[in-house]
């Protein structure tokens, strides 16, 4: 198992862990592919089966009528989306996003899901052998987490249903991508933190801490403050930038470490969408939006060797980038 995507369990129930989890989601009845669905007997709630279940639920509506309200149902992989800080408290309910095979996506989806330019969704690589809690072993297609089927469901029924645990990094990206799904966007504090240059530090103050981050609050001497993430246990991914000016990649070549992340940064500042690809990347088409910042995870292989991403719509534009080991990057 790649411990780079996935771990065994932590010894508590955490943010990332993948379980067996019931997913509901509320709708009409005219809003069934199959309302037949309704009609029938409710039929097992099977692991892993896409069929599922529907119950119809009686309701009234404001004006007091009795509404075609249904309850479809599903049993999934899912992963734990709660805090732990929110898990410690032992709340009623935790919320929990369900796992589907990237086959289940659109097909015009799947690319903008590899490529983490989806907003409704992340991507979880394939694992020829995931090894679960019990032993057993199991080979995981490509997915991804659907965030628009996000569930409440009760402590209790997770506690004996954990599988095994995103790793670390992955649970990074899986915060990023809840981030951006929650507020629409991707949220920065680089001008906050940027206005605190030559002030002087009154106070430090730890807000919370977990054993993946620690929140900590500086008050400064005018009274302003600045509320910072640390996470000291991990080492990030490397970041780079690259301004997009009339279909071409400014720097033209991106150096990056063997075996590490990459996060490539576009900021196109053209006033039209390009598609980029790249085949040894997996990507075989990325749109890069008109206007805006799009960020693209790259998993670099473990040897040494050159990758490149094209511009489609401007076929002479490519961006190399160049795989070197450690001891080959630049350390000034």
């Amino acid at each position: 198992m790649n411990d780079a995507n996935y771990v065994p369990l932590p010894t508590r129930l955490s943010q990332g862990d993948i379980v067996r989890a019931p997913i509901g989601v509320f709708g009409r009845r005219a809003d069934l592919a199959d309302p037949s669905l309704v009609d029938a007997a409710p039929a097992p709630l099977a692991y892993g089966e896409p069929h599922g279940t529907a119950v119809a639920v009686p309701w009234q509506t404001a004006a007091g009528a009795d509404g075609p309200l249904v309850l479809r149902a599903w049993h999934f992989p899912a992963v734990v989306v709660t805090l732990d800080c929110g898990i410690d408290k032992a709340p009623p309910q935790v919320l929990v996003a369900p796992i589907l095979p990237l086959m289940a996506a659109q097909p015009s989806e799947r690319d903008g899901i590899r490529a983490g330019t989806y907003l409704m969704a992340l991507y979880l690589p394939p694992e020829p052998e995931m090894i679960f809690a019990d032993g057993s072993r199991f080979s995981f297609p490509e997915s991804y987490v659907d965030f628009t089927r996000t569930t409440a469901v009760s402590l209790g029924l997770l506690m004996a249903e954990r599988m095994v645990a995103l790793s670390g990094a992955q649970v990074d990206r899986f915060q990023e991508a809840w981030v951006r799904f929650v507020a629409g966007r991707e949220l920065s504090s680089t001008g906050t933190v940027a206005a605190a240059a030559g002030k002087r530090i009154r106070s430090v103050e730890t807000l919370e801490s977990s054993r993946r981050r620690h929140t900590v609050l500086f008050t400064f001497e005018d009274d302003s403050i600045v509320v910072l993430y640390q996470e000291p246990r991990r080492r990030g991914d490397h970041l780079q930038e690259i301004q997009i000016r009339g279909g071409t990649f400014d720097p033209p070549e991106v150096q990056a470490v063997a075996g590490s992340n990459l996060v490539l940064r576009f900021e196109n500042e053209d006033r039209r969408d390009w598609r980029l690809a790249g085949e040894a990347l997996g990507l075989s088409s990325c749109r890069i939006a008109a206007a805006a910042t799009t960020s693209i995870l790259v998993q670099c292989p473990q040897q040494p060797g050159e990758l490149r991403l094209v511009n489609l719509d401007r076929r002479g534009q490519t961006l190399h980038l160049r795989i070197v080991r450690p001891a080959e990057t630049d350390t000034a």
